[in-house]
Order: structure tokens, then sequence, then C-alpha cells
């Protein structure tokens, strides 16, 4: 240690063949002519090499860095060389390789079948979006606007999408992918298009996300992963997601229900009518928010498990409503009548009163519109 307080530290050179300048008076006779002595001088040759023990912790620092860069080099180079050997590569239209490849699919469109004026179109495709929209041919079209393009890791190939003629319509399925993709570098979208007859009765079995129009016939649609939007709907509905939203617009049904699992639930213009009409609307976690017109001598329940609820009803209601809150107000027509500081339960009647609502919310305020209603 130098007397200013800095550490010295040196590297120790051994000498191979030829002394250091301290040694004097070598006989070089003695060095064999084709064998190198090796010689330690008679006291170690120090070298200072830094002064100070920040430069070392700097150096210490730096070697996670430096091992970070080497192994990503050589990541880098063996990229190149499995890309040159031409190994798990697909080109064109492919979604079928193992392993590393360079991807560049587009769905196409299946050829379209004459299924009747009103078939049974069932939809089982988990793993894609599904759109299904009224046909100007009356027939069933189907395409496929799944792409993918850049670097991907898959395990397998891409199941294709069938159509399929059924005793009463048509089948539209897509087995389930079993493998893995990992997309490195660029985009991709998993979604199928469907056109049907406009009196078609649909069943989506399984999607990741589902958007209906413009039939006139009943619409079941489930969702593995993904929001449902259902509109211009004359016909049943019944919907439920896993994870997702689900919203409605302009339905006249005689049975309606829609259910998530985590998301909100939006309905407007909403006409649940005719004998027996019935509505069940529920989310385990999200508000509802709802605007209908129910049938006098229904049965209606709308509830959320944690979520605010709303309700508009027009003037002409005729039910019997029950509304409770175990941890929020309840407001009719901007006034609160119940304050929620403890579980919230009231009762009032809109009209003669024959069909029977009852909203209930575990956390959250329910808020009545009436529209003057009494």
């Amino acid at each position: 240690m130098k007397p200013d307080g800095h550490v010295l530290v040196y590297e120790l050179d051994v000498l191979v063949g030829t002394p250091p300048t301290e040694q004097k008076n070598v006989d070089h006779a003695s060095y064999h002519s084709s064998l190198p002595i090796v010689r330690p001088p008679a006291e170690p040759y120090l070298r200072p090499v830094h002064a100070g023990l920040g430069a070392a912790h700097r150096m210490s620092a730096r070697v996670p860095l430096l091992t970070a860069l080497v192994a990503a080099e050589i990541a880098i180079v063996l990229l190149v060389v499995y890309s040159l050997s031409g190994a798990g590569r697909t080109f064109g239209n492919g979604w079928s390789a193992f392993g590393m490849h360079d991807l560049n699919y587009a769905g196409t469109a299946i050829l379209a079948l004459n299924a009747g004026s009103s078939p049974n179109v069932l939809i089982d495709d988990m793993d894609d979006g599904v759109t299904v929209t009224p046909s100007t041919d009356g027939r069933v079209h189907v395409t496929d606007l799944s792409y993918a393009s850049g670097w991907t890791w898959s395990t397998g190939p891409r199941p294709k999408l069938t159509l399929t003629r059924t005793s009463d319509g048509v089948r539209i399925e897509r087995p389930t992918r079993n493998d893995n993709i990992v997309t490195i570098a660029g985009s991709s979208r998993e979604h199928i298009d469907v056109q049907v007859p406009p009196n078609a009765r649909l069943d989506i079995v399984s999607s990741s996300g589902a958007e209906v129009t413009g039939l006139n016939a009943n619409v079941k649609a489930h969702s593995n992963d993904g929001h449902i939007t259902v509109q211009q709907i004359r016909g049943n509905v019944d919907v439920d997601t896993l994870d997702g939203s689900i919203e409605a617009h302009d339905i006249v049904a005689n049975s309606f229900d829609a259910s998530s699992n985590d998301g909100h639930i939006d309905a407007t213009a909403l006409l649940v009518t005719g004998n027996g009409a019935n509505a069940k609307i529920h989310t385990n976690d999200g508000h509802i928010a709802i605007a209908a017109e129910f049938a006098p001598g229904g049965s209606y329940d709308i509830s959320s498990e944690d979520g605010h609820v709303s309700v508009t009803l027009p003037s002409n209601t005729d039910l019997s409503v029950a509304a409770s809150a175990l941890d929020g107000r309840i407001v009719r027509d901007g006034k609160t009548v119940a304050d929620g500081d403890s579980s919230s339960n009231i009762s009032f009647t809109l009209g003669a009163g024959s069909g029977r609502l009852h909203v209930s919310t575990d956390d959250g305020t329910i808020e009545f519109t009436t529209n003057g209603a009494i």
C-alpha cells in the first residue's frame, strides 16, 4: 500500500528463455540449442496494473455485461447458421413446420355450400375470433382471415379449417391446436369470417371472441377468451364468455341470456317479449348497464358479484321490482332510496306489477331509471 492510501495491484511475469535485464553474466553456452530453458528471475519482476479499488470494482461489474454480449453474439451466429441450413423453414402459405421458421401464411376462402334457407350452422374453432353476417345469395360462405408473417417458433402444424355439410345444415370446424407458437419478429391474426342465410340458426360452441349481426333466428355463442357482440338479432340469444365483455344492441327475443366470468355487460334497445318471456344477465366481475323493455308476466334477473348495475326502463313498464346490494347504494330516478351503510334491500311496483325483475350486486351501486313509470 502506498502512503497516499492507494493499493497497487501487480502482475507477476515469468520470463521464458531470456532472463530479465537485471541478471548479468549469464553463461549462454549452457542453453540447450533446441529446448528453451525456463529461468525464474532472482527476484519477482512486478509490474503495476492499476491503482485504487474503484477500478477493480468497475471491472468486476462489467463481467455480467460482457458475458451477456458474448451469449447474444453466439445466439445470432447459431440463428444465421440455422437459417442458411434451411432446417425447419416454411415459406408461402405454410403454417406447418416444426421449430424455427420464416412464416408467410395467409388464409383463403372455402368453397360456398348450399344448405337451405334456414340451416343449423355450428362453428367450433376455439383458437379463432369469429364474425357472422347474413349472406346475399342464401349460401354459406367461410373465409379464413388468419395470417402470420415473420420469424416464428412452433412445435406443430396449424390445423386446417373445414366446412362440412350435415343433415340439417353445416359444420365449420378447426381442431384445437395442441402446439405452441411464439412469434419472435412479425405479426399474426387468427380470425374467420362466416356468411349464412339470414334465417340460419347459429351455434358457436367455441371461439376466441364472436361478433354476430343481422340474423332472424336463434343465436348461441360461447367464447373461451374474448368479447362477444350481438346486434340486430330477431331471435333468442344465449351468449357467454369465460373472459371478456358482452355487448348487445337492437335485440328482439323471447329469451335473452348473457353471462361473463370476467367482464362487463352492456345491452341497449333490448326487447324481451312474448309469452313466458325471460332474461338472465350475470357477471362475476364487472358492471352491467341495461336499457330494456321487459314484457308483462315475464321473469328477469340481473346480477353482478362485483360491479355497478344500472337499469333503464320505459314508462309503460309492468313489473314488480326487487333490488339488493350487499355493499352499495340503491338509487331510483336520481334519488337514493337505500344509503348503503349496510346491506340494502328495496322493492317497488311499476304498472300492475305482473312481471318480476330482480336486480342485485355484492359490491356496487344499483341505479334505476324508470322514465316516469309508476
